[in-house]
C-alpha cells in the first residue's frame, strides 16, 4: 500500500517531531488494524511560507500536507483523531486504501 508523499512544514522543534511522531503511529495502528503495509516518504520542510498556499496561518504551524491535501494544522497530539483522519481521508479516496 501507498500513502505517497507525507510532507511536515514547520520549523525544526519539539511541536514538529511530536506531530511526526503521532503521525508515525497513527500509521502503525492502520497497518495493525488492516494487517497490511504502507508505503510513504516523509518530507521536512522549514520554510513555512509554503503552507501559505493552503490558505492557513503561518502561526498555525506544523502543517500536514499528504498527497497535496492540507490534513492537520496546529498541534497533532492525539493518535486516534490522526488515524480517524487518515481513515476518512483513505474512505474519500483521497489515499489509496487496501
Amino acid at each position: 500500500m501507498n500513502f505517497g508523499t507525507i510532507e511536515i512544514i514547520c520549523k525544526p522543534c519539539q511541536k514538529c517531531r511530536n506531530a511526526e511522531e503521532v503521525l508515525l503511529k497513527a500509521i502503525r495502528l492502520l497497518e495493525s488494524e488492516y494487517n497490511t503495509h504502507y508505503q510513504y516518504e516523509i518530507k521536512k520542510e522549514a520554510n513555512l511560507r509554503k503552507a501559505e498556499r493552503y490558505s492557513t496561518n503561518i502561526s498555525n504551524a506544523p502543517f500536514v500536507i499528504i498527497n497535496g491535501d492540507l490534513a492537520f494544522a496546529g498541534r497533532i497530539t492525539d493518535v486516534s483523531a490522526v488515524r480517524f483522519i487518515l481513515l476518512s481521508m483513505m474512505r474519500n479516496n483521497r489515499l489509496p486504501f487496501r
